[in-house]
Order: C-alpha cells, then structure tokens, then sequence
C-alpha cells in the first residue's frame, strides 16, 4: 500500500491542504520545492504529501523501494527477499533434516538416520538390498521393455537410473503390475523400506511375503522420475526357517518408478513380534498374544448380550443367553445394589471379571458390598433369576411389581434428537437496539480469493491446527442509526505490530486485493478463556472510503484480514491471509459472486439467496480454480466460537489412527492421540483414506483391492457373520480378507454392474457401498423429524407409485430411544456423532464411548475390547468439524446473469417426478445446539426417505427397516463438483496455477454409473416412472436437466 492511499483511506477520499505552487516545485509534483523531500521525481508519477513516488520511497527501510514492496510494513532489521517479504530461516543445529522445531532430538550426531521426529533409528541392520531389477516372476502389461535398458528380455520397463549408487531401476508402472523376488531371510522381525520416485503422483503398491500382506503405501509426487525418497512401509516377522521367501509388490496404481526394496533386521528382545523400538511393554512373556505396540491383548469378556428384543447373559457371563433383569428397588440408590445376601441368591448378580461390562451399548459397571463388580445397563444394575430354568424364560418378569425384565433393541415411536430444552450454542447474530452483532471464524489463507494464478486460497497451510483461527466481531451501529461499524478481532496467537492488516472496501484498481481502506488493527489487550490467552484487536471506520461519503445500510463491504503473526510462532508459515468476506451493511455476512462490469474489476456482490443450497453456511463461488477443494472448506457462518475446533477436528480427520501421521504433509507430524486407536481389525488408518478431501470414493481398477469402501456382510438370515460380523475389515492384525472387483456384467442397455472376488469365502449376504461425499450432513441432522415424516406415504395412500419410509434406529448412547434414521446409503444411523462413531468402529477399528465394542463375530477372537477409548474431546471436535462444513452454492448465478439452461433442466427435473423423493427445500429445526445449522432455509434435494429403487439396484442385505432394495434418497448438492474432488488435480507442465482436474465419475451405492445420466437410468421401482418420463425428452431438454443437476 503507498502512503498516498493510506493517506486517501484516512481523509474519506480527499487529500486536502496541498498548495499548488507551479513557480516554485521544479519536477511539477504539485509539490513546492520548500517541502519537496524528493525534488527530481520524474514527470507524471503519483506523489505523495513530501513529493515522493513510491519508486522513490522505502518507508520499511528493508532496501526494497514501495512500488515493488509486496511486504511494506517488514520490521526493521529483517532479512527480506525481492519482493520485501520476510526470509524466514528455518533452524536444523544438529543437521539432520529436521527443523529444530519440529526435532525432538535435538543434538543428534552427525550422519545418523532418524525418523521424522528428528530422532535416531535404532538397531537397524540392513540385511537385504533388493534391486528392482533381479526379480524372479513378473507380470506386466505391456509386451515390450519400454525403458529399453538392462540385460532382462522380457516385459518389464527397465531403465537407467541417477540415483545414488546408479544402476537401474523399474519404471512405467500400470495398475494391476507386479514383482516378485526370492529373500533368504532368518526367523525374526524385520521392517522393509522401498526406494521411490515419481513425477506425478497418485501411486500406490502393496507389499507381501509367502501371500501375507506386509502393508501398502502411497507414492506422492517426488519432483521428478529420478527424484527418489524412501519410504518405510512396515514391518514383519518371520516365524521359521532360512529358505527363500517370496516378497511381492502389487502396484495398485501406477505411475512410479522404483530403485530397490531393503530388508532390515529390528531388535526384538522379547520375541513378540514387535521390535524394541516400538514396543511400549518390552519384556513380555513368550507366546502372549500382543498388539501393535507390543502389549499383551487382554481378553475382552462379553457379559452382556440380547435376543428376541430383550438384554441376556454374554457368551461369558454366568449363564449365557438367559433372561437378564433390573431391580426398582435400585433406583432409591443410584450406581449400587441393594440386592444382597438371600436377594443375591434368588438373583444373581452379572459379575464383570475384567476392566468392563462389554457386549451390547450402553453397559457400566457398578461395586457391589463386596467389592466385586456388576453389569449395569442405563446405569440400573443387572441380574439373572434363579427360577429361570432355560433360555428364554421370562419367570421373574413383573415379580413382586419390581422385578422386569430389559428391552433391547425394540423400535418406538421416533424421539426428536433435539427439542425446545436442547441448550443451545450463541446465535451468529444478534440484534441490540443501537447495533447489529454479528460473530463468526476465519482461518489461514496463502493467497487471496480471486487470485486465479496461484490456486492457492482453499488449501490448508502447514500446522492450519495450531493456534491459527481468528475469531472476527462485527458491531453494525449504521443498521440502528448510527454512522460507525467497528470490527474487532481475536487470535489465540498475537499478530505484528506492524503487520495486522484490515482491509475494507475492494477497489481491485491494482491487483484483485486492492482495497480503500487499509492500514494496521489497534491492539487492545488480551484476555483468559478456559485457559486459552486470546489476543484483541480493533478497527473502527464511519466511512465508505471507496465512495468518499458515510456509511449507509445496504453498502457491500468487502473485506479482508491478514493474520501476519509476531516473531515467535512455533512453526511454518508466519505470514498469511484470511477468507475473502463480503458484509451487507444492516444485514450480515453473505456468499458472493464478481461482478463482470462496473467501477471495480472483479467486484463482489450477493448471490441470490435461492442459489444458498446450504442456507448461511454456504460459502461464495471459487475463482482459485481449485476443483479438488470444494468440500473442505468452513462454513461461511462458522460461530465465533468453533473456529479452533473446527481445525482441531480436521486434524482428527486427517491423521492416522494407526501412526498418527497427517495424510496431507508429513511436516504437520504426528498426532499422538490418534497413535494405536484403530483394533486388530480395520478397513483403513483415517477417515480422509475413505473420503479423499471429503468426497466420495472412487472405483477401482479390476482386480485392485477396495480398501476405501465399506463392505457390510451377514449369514443367510441377514445376522453378522459369525467369523467376520458385521463388516469387512482387510487391514490389521486379524485381517478378515480382501475383496475387489474381478469384472463387470455389461448390460444390453449401455449399463454395467459389478463382479465381486472375495479373498476368502464369499458371504452369505453382503452390501458394497462406496465411501459418500461429506456434504451438508450437519444441516440434514437439522432438519426436524416432524418434517421428515410428513413426507412418508408407507402405503402410498395418494397413489402416485412414491411411498418413502422413516428408517428407525436404537439411540447407541440410550437404548430406550428410537430415533429417525438418517445417514449412510440406507438411513441406518440417527446423528453425525451416530455416524461418525459408526464408521469409527467399523472402518477404522476405533473404540469411543458411542460404540465401545468393536465389529466383531461370534466366532471371532481378540476383538480389540482392549484397544483405548478415542478421547471424547476429539471426538466431539471430529463431529463439530463434519458439522459445519460449508456447502457450494448453486452455480446458476456465477458470472452475475441466471444460466437459462440451468433453470429450464430445473424445470424438467420437477416436470418429470424426480422432485417426489429429491425433495428441494427443507427449513432447520430452530432446537439444534449448533447456530450454524439452526433455523436454516436449505436445498438438499433428499427427502431422507428410503424407497424401493427396484431390483437392478438391489443387494441381498438389509439395514433396519430397510431391505435389500431399499436405499435412502441421496442429497444433491455437491453432486456437479464430485468428479473433481472424487480423483483430485494433476498439473501437466509443474508450472504454479497449472493444476486441472482429472475426473472420476462414480455415482450410486457402489459407484457403477459412469455418469450422471447412467446414474438416472439405473434408477428402477418407485422412481421407474420418472426414469421412462427422462427417456422420452428431448435431446435439449436432457441435457438441460443435466446441467442442472451438474449445477448443484
């Protein structure tokens, strides 16, 4: 910014008081020569009150003239590159590629190998260098060698390498490739290392040995084909015997070259399969079955179960599948028995003799008088009845008007989640009678929202989660009367000084982050929160400084705030941007769209409110060109107070509940919490190894493992299998098998199913479904079940073919609820906190206090009842960051004109039935806890209902009420951008703002539709109708319907 426009920006437009002096100012500056500090400007340039240009002038003294000065306000003394911006250096005193302040072993000697946290890898001894090229079997795509080097005559690509130590390497790799080598290796544990590089990423491969699974990788881009990095894939044990072994390397995706794989011996003193260095219980006794961390598996006793809707004995209890009772007499005694002595004869006690009560939700543990511990469902404590002979009798029910037994798993009337005594969070907005308030929370940006070169706006900054939110205040007197709008800022980490930038009113006459009113925020003290020092800062104006006049209701501020942190921050960046918002006066925050024409290039200005598909929370139209970001993004009305949570949750999200390492950059580190969480048995390490960028799944290649979907599975009746459960979970200890698509049924109609190849035996009943795109799911929770239901015609009593049914679900923190059924491809969980611990549990093998019993069949063994329970807060962080996601608005309004083809498809699509079960408008129940989501005006297109989708579309498995056929109305916003987020961006050249999207389009449960179309044609049943009524349009009214659908 050049003195002159700060100098405008303060005056309200006018510079005033100059005195024109033609006689006496020598360079014709208008400036006279008695206060012309700059005598000989050249002719023409803009001066400001001394007679300086900005060319003549370094007002930070950084050696940096202000007309080149990206950074004008660097502290005296700085290290400044050409653009004047701030050199950071980042220390590393013992040099070994770890930053001191991401090294926790900080005086490492020189040449030792160390792992990320900067310390030294112990008692590694290579005992095997395997090069790529001395492979004994092979398969390979192609028929010729396309690196045209080495000795070996046969198909795979060979060629020279630059690596260290030079040779070869292999190259060219293609889905479904793969190698195999023969290793002579010792009984013991053993980690493996592969050396690789590619230029474009995107590649993952599978390691094995004698047909057990090692573990598999991603491969990053390296920066080049002969740019090679090391990655630790996982360790292994061999059990017995010196003769070659068979390592195998599957590529799941290509492309990537690889150099060599390495064996390593690691020290395991106890023999427990886990190496010193990460065993947490060393000295365990021989044969004691451990986890990943080398501790002994504690058996997990089940005292509790149920069946025919009532709570009985575990399979470990004193007598397993018998009636289970409660005692009103308890109640006058909550968390003790009164049931002792000849009442505990007559009614024995469920005794607990491990660390839990385990078996069905809900269950606690209670001491008894004589210090042993008993079962406790809902908190009432648990007994059998001595009369009770067999299983299945009931003999003590209703005894003595105190004696009953429990019902489990029974379905009522359905209960509200939340109600008029639901405590709810502070409102975003408030009205006082002398100001409009209006609170919200932003985050670090690297660059500006209209900046289409960098794409670099919606993307997460390095180490985003600590301390890097600002929470913003704006107090609108102007909407009362007034004349001022005063906005204050709060950060938990402080800002310079000289650098806390508050921009207001867009010009856009330089760059596209040009604005009237600049200048740095007053600093106006701390305070203490919960233990949290937060750090204040002020700006207050009563002009529209772009306008050179007052205030008025109705002026669109834009505005913009820099969160330019003092000296002293941890780690990463120091300098960066905020979200670019746009404030109405006397109305709020409001999603926007750049104005083609008018006084200010690129300007902002409101997108209709119909085109809100996600009411207040959706988020202005992207003009960074960063198609695989769409989904990340907060909502644009995330309170004041979720700012941090919301990044914390994301962190949550991103981090492997194995390792804890972030999937994003490996310089965010470790996420200790996370570290060990996930059981013996799982499907993936985190949530983002299934929802990439919290979209959907993608399909993948014939005969490549489907380690991002879900697979549900049951017996011939629609139980749990008895030796998996309830879910297919491959990774892990005590993995249950693969499975992946072995071909696809081509249909006479253009369509294709799919062919599963299960590993083991096939189940008896089984579901595929594709992790779904994380869009909204916080306002469909809003929305209120008396809504839902209302649009329920279970026997299609108006005879239109639509029926719709509420799916219902036990509450899994209160068995005697019942609840909507909302989430998942067959409505079968009630809440995002449901949903989230569900696919906690069965995806990942994590334990919370939703569901503390990990999926598991009845024939099953070490079932993780062990593992440690996920903390709550992190928990309740995961569920608040998946809440308050922001939705896109519909891009029908994007260059300021409606889209008529849009709205005529809009049109087509009512015309023609789909809107019978895509229901457009829902209003949020004003009871929700999260201001976010509450009293929301919302375009989800779902009715929430499940209906019958006909038989092409069918599977053999059920979800509560809904049967194989049956699935859930999937909501549509987002659907036009998950292509993009679905398979992410390449960048052709490596040029920065070169990124394009490369789509993936997989639609429906199990992602068979290649295309929206395909995706309407398969729908069959209820919507039958609708699917002939598309059919018969024209060629222009189809794909104006598409693009319609395509909009949202």
């Amino acid at each position: 910014m050049s003195l002159l426009i700060a100098l405008i920006s303060a005056c309200g437009g006018e510079t005033g008081g100059e005195e024109e002096a033609i006689n006496n100012d020598l360079d014709n500056d208008s400036i006279v020569n008695s206060i012309d500090i700059c005598p000989n400007t050249p002719t023409n340039n803009v001066v400001n009150s001394v007679g300086c240009s900005d060319s003549e002038l370094d007002t930070d003294t950084d050696g940096i003239f202000d007309n080149v000065d990206v950074c004008p306000n660097t502290a005296v003394g700085s290290v400044v590159d050409s653009t004047g911006c701030l050199v950071i250096v980042i220390a590393d005193a013992d040099n070994d590629g770890v930053v001191d302040v991401s090294d926790s072993c900080p005086e490492t000697a020189a040449g030792k190998l160390v792992d990320e946290t900067g310390c030294e890898i112990m008692s590694q001894t290579v005992d095997i260098t395997i090069q790529a090229e001395d492979y004994i079997n092979y398969h390979d795509t192609t028929p010729a060698n396309e690196g045209g080097a080495g000795d070996r005559n046969d198909g795979v690509d060979i060629e020279v390498t630059t690596d260290t130590g030079g040779g070869f390497n292999v190259g060219y790799t293609e889905t479904g490739e793969w190698l195999e080598y023969a290793v002579t290796l010792d009984p013991g544990t053993y980690t493996i290392n592969t050396r690789i590089a590619s230029e474009s990423g995107g590649g993952q491969y599978t390691l094995s040995i004698n047909g057990n699974n090692i573990g598999s990788d991603s491969v990053s881009g390296t920066g080049g084909w002969q740019t090679y990095i090391t990655q630790n894939v996982n360790s292994f044990t061999i059990a017995d015997g010196s003769e070659p072994h068979t390592l195998r390397l599957d590529v799941d995706s290509g492309s990537f070259n690889i150099n060599w794989l390495q064996i390593v011996s690691l020290i395991d003193d106890d023999n427990d399969g886990v190496a010193n260095e990460l065993d947490s219980c060393p000295g365990t006794p021989k044969g004691t079955l451990v986890n990943a961390i080398g501790c002994e598996i504690v058996s997990v006793n089940h005292e509790v179960s149920y069946s025919n809707e009532r709570l009985t004995g575990g399979v470990d209890s004193a007598k397993p599948d018998f009636t289970l009772y409660v005692f009103d007499n308890d109640l006058s005694t909550p968390e003790t028995s009164v049931c002792n002595g000849d009442c505990a004869t007559s009614w024995p006690p469920v005794l607990v003799g491990d660390v839990e009560a385990s078996g069905v939700n809900g269950l606690s543990t209670i001491t008894r008088n004589d210090g042993t511990l008993q079962a406790a469902h809902n908190g009432r404590p648990l007994y059998f009845y001595a009369q009770d002979s067999a299983v299945g009798d009931t003999n003590g029910e209703g005894l003595g008007d105190v004696w009953w037994l429990v019902p489990y798993g029974v379905l009522g009337d359905i209960a509200a989640l939340y109600n008029s005594s639901t405590i709810l969070e502070p409102d975003t907005q408030v009205e006082t009678e002398d100001a409009l308030i209006t609170r919200f929370s932003d985050r670090p940006r690297t660059r500006h929202a209209k900046e289409d070169q960098f794409q670099s706006y919606d993307h997460y900054i390095k180490f985003y989660f600590e301390d890097r939110s600002s929470n913003i205040e704006i107090i609108d007197y102007v909407a009362k009367g007034g004349d001022t709008i005063e906005m204050n800022v709060r950060t938990i980490f402080p800002l310079s000084d000289l650098e806390a930038e508050n921009r207001w009113w867009y010009q856009g006459f330089t760059t596209v982050a040009q604005y009237a009113s600049n200048g740095i925020m007053d600093f106006i003290g701390t305070e203490v929160i919960d233990g949290v020092t937060y750090y204040n800062y002020q700006k207050i104006g009563n002009q529209n400084t772009r306008l050179g006049r007052e205030i008025r209701i109705g002026d669109e501020m834009e505005f913009e705030i820099s969160q330019f942190s003092a000296p002293g921050i941890p780690r990463g960046q120091t300098n960066y941007y905020g979200t670019t918002f746009l404030y109405i006066v006397g109305e709020g925050i409001v999603p926007w769209y750049t104005e083609i024409s008018g006084p200010f290039p690129e300007d902002s200005a409101k997108i209709p409110e119909e085109y809100w598909l996600g009411g207040n929370t959706s988020m202005h139209y992207q003009y960074t060109d960063e198609p695989d970001n769409h989904f990340m993004q907060m909502a644009t009305n995330l309170s004041y107070d979720n700012g941090q949570t919301f990044l914390l949750g994301r962190r949550v999200h991103h981090s492997s509940f194995v390792d804890g390492t972030h999937d994003e950059d490996a310089d965010n580190g470790v996420f200790a919490d996370n570290v060990g969480l996930s059981g013996p048995r799982y499907v993936n390490e985190s949530c983002v190894d299934c929802h990439a960028r919290n979209g959907s799944a993608p399909v993948a290649e014939n005969g490549v493992l489907l380690d991002r979907w879900v697979f549900k599975v049951g017996d011939e009746d629609g139980n749990p299998d008895p030796s998996i459960g309830r879910v297919l979970q491959p990774n892990g200890s005590g993995g249950e098998g693969n499975v992946s698509i072995a071909s696809w049924i081509e249909l006479s109609n253009g369509l294709r199913r799919p062919n599963y190849q299960f590993s083991g035996a096939t189940p008896a009943t089984f579901s595929a479904r594709i992790a779904p795109r994380l869009v909204g799911l916080g306002l469909l929770e809003a929305i209120s079940e008396v809504d839902i239901i209302a649009l329920a015609d279970p026997t299609d009593t108006d005879g239109n073919g639509i029926s719709g049914v509420a799916n219902k679900t036990i509450d899994p923190e209160n068995s005697e609820l019942t609840r909507l059924g909302r989430f998942g491809w067959k409505a079968g969980t009630s809440s995002v906190r449901h949903q989230v611990a569900g696919a906690l549990n069965t995806d990942i093998g994590v334990r919370t206090s939703v569901l503390p019993d990990l999926d598991c069949g009845s024939e099953q063994a070490n079932c993780g009842g062990a593992s440690p329970i996920m903390p709550e807060k992190n928990l309740n962080d995961l569920v608040k960051y998946i809440s308050t996601l922001g939705v896109r608005p519909q891009r029908v309004w994007k260059s300021g004109v409606e889209d008529t083809q849009v709205l005529a498809g809009s049109a087509k699509f009512e015309e023609i039935g789909c809107v019978d079960c895509h229901t457009k408008t829902f209003q949020t129940s004003e009871f929700h806890p999260l201001a976010e989501v509450r009293n929301q005006t919302i375009h989800p297109y779902t009715d929430m209902l499940l209906h019958d989708m006909g038989p092409g579309l069918a599977d053999n498995l059920g979800e509560g009420l809904a049967n194989g056929s049956e699935w859930r109305t999937t909501p549509l916003w987002g659907l036009g951008l998950s292509a993009c987020v679905t398979s992410g961006v390449t960048n052709p050249t490596g040029a920065e703002g070169d990124e394009i999207c490369t789509p993936h389009h997989a639609y429906l449960h199990d992602g068979r539709a290649r295309s929206i179309e395909e995706a309407i044609l398969w729908h069959g049943g209820e919507s039958e109708n609708s699917t002939t009524l598309y059919k018969a349009l024209s060629d222009s009214d189809k794909a104006a319907l598409l693009s319609f659908l395509r909009s949202l």
